[in-house]
């Protein structure tokens, strides 16, 4: 095999800058489609920086650009652009041919770097993943006049839509948080169902507890119900736990024997009791082996890395619902140099967001609070989401006027213990708390729903 080439397309590139400087549609056009990285040759970079340098104060044509220019050589290749145009769609051919030929280059870097990898001692093979993932990931095959839509066309759409909804309701509505089990036992979060009506694609929920009070809980809780209850394919992205005290948790919440009884093996009780747990959790295992709820545990997780998973878990699985990210705190970024602690939190965030919107599924993103209950950059991480909650243990004197106007029945507002508070909902304005019982010895979270008056 010969020496590889980069790929470039020099006719593409002076064809696309003679059409900026003949036509106001075609400048306009270019100038929101196209980055000054598109242009590999020099001269066509700097004519096309000179052309959106120029258009801030009306059309740039040829002699506007020649005043800038006082090489002879770059001068002739302008003029040679110029000569080019040829009409609207001979220019939209080879505007394609320019994006086309950019994103070839850009694999073919990718490309050159990971061979070069290969050659080096100290590179592993997941170092090389790392690399090639994060370079695709950067690659956008978007067209951004996709992002303007027609009202003729949305309406239409929108139209098509309410009906299938109205037909269908239920189909139409987003993963629910609450199951119903064959007893008639409802588990999980059913006031999070009216919350958000669903999570959708593109969400992102952020869940927030202070230190040791069950963010990971939490979230578990609501992988459980997603994919262990129901039939929706999760991937749970861990920063802290092991896998073996993650899947213990599970079974312990699925079968309510305490979690250190499962880790450690010593079953508490009589001959029967241990009988019953040994029983209980031998079936617990089985129902996880049949769920859709998928682990990972990863120390050093980035945006950049998140994404790549995801998106290798999409292809090498057909199909990913929902992703689960433990935690923002632990959570780093590729060049993080000069930022400070809230601005990382909030890039991190932002990554999130867009994770959700490329790959069309919601996303759950775990943080924690501070001491003050507070999270860094509240309020700049609070306009990426959708929605945020706190998980925090109630506090009797502080929420006893709610607790009495929610419960009649006292017996069942003494199991209530945490609650969900809403900091952020996009899709609701109710600002009730959502009361839980959190059983700290099997992990399990279930939402004590208030009593209708």
């Amino acid at each position: 095999m010969g020496e590889t080439k980069v790929p470039t397309d020099q006719q593409a590139e002076m064809s696309v800058v003679g059409a900026m400087m003949n036509s106001e549609e075609a400048l306009d056009e270019v100038m929101s489609l196209v980055e000054e990285e598109f242009f590999y040759y020099n001269t066509t970079r700097k004519t096309f920086r000179l052309l959106v340098d120029l258009s801030t104060s009306g059309r740039p044509d040829l002699q506007a650009v020649l005043k800038r220019l006082e090489d002879a050589k770059e001068r002739a290749l302008v003029r040679q652009a110029d000569q080019m145009w040829n009409g609207m769609k001979a220019f939209r051919n080879h505007l394609q041919d320019l994006k086309e030929t950019y994103r070839k280059r850009q694999f073919y870097y990718i490309a050159h770097k990971t061979l070069q990898m290969t050659q080096e001692t100290n590179a592993t093979a997941e170092d090389i993943s790392g690399v090639m993932e994060k370079g695709i990931g950067t690659i956008s095959f978007e067209d951004s006049r996709e992002d303007i839509i027609a009202p003729k066309e949305y309406a239409k759409e929108g139209l098509e839509l309410f009906k299938q909804r109205f037909e269908k309701p239920e189909e139409s509505y987003g993963i629910r948080l609450s199951h119903t089990l064959p007893n008639g036992q409802v588990v999980g979060f059913p006031s999070l169902d009216d919350t958000f009506m669903g999570l959708r694609g593109g969400d992102l929920i952020l869940l927030a507890a202070q230190s040791g009070h069950g963010k990971t809980a939490l979230a578990q809780n609501l992988s459980r119900i997603m994919s262990v209850h129901q039939t929706y394919v999760t991937y749970y992205e861990n920063t802290e736990m092991s896998v073996d005290e993650m899947r213990v948790r599970l079974v312990s919440q699925l079968t309510q024997v305490p979690a250190t009884e499962v880790l450690t093996g010593r079953l508490t009780g009589t001959q029967i009791d241990i009988q019953d747990k040994y029983a209980r959790v031998e079936r617990g295992f089985k129902l996880l082996g049949k769920s859709r709820l998928y682990l990972s545990r990863i120390p050093m997780l980035t945006p950049h890395k998140s994404r790549g998973l995801a998106r290798r878990f999409r292809l090498k699985y057909g199909k990913l619902d929902a992703l689960v990210i433990d935690y923002l705190g632990r959570m780093e970024l590729e060049n993080s140099q000069g930022m400070q602690e809230w601005q990382m939190l909030y890039e991190i965030t932002k990554q999130c967001k867009t994770l959700a919107v490329q790959l069309n599924i919601p996303v759950i993103l775990l943080s924690q609070l501070t001491e003050e209950g507070k999270i860094e950059g509240a309020r700049k991480i609070k306009n990426e989401c959708d929605g945020v909650l706190f998980f925090e243990k109630v506090n009797e004197k502080d929420d006893e006027d709610e607790l009495r106007k929610s419960f009649y029945d006292e017996e069942k507002a003494k199991r209530v213990n945490y609650k969900l508070v809403k900091y952020k909902v996009r899709r609701n304005d109710n600002a009730a708390p959502i009361w839980c019982q959190f059983h700290k010895p099997t992990v399990f979270i279930n939402e004590i729903v208030p009593d209708k008056r």
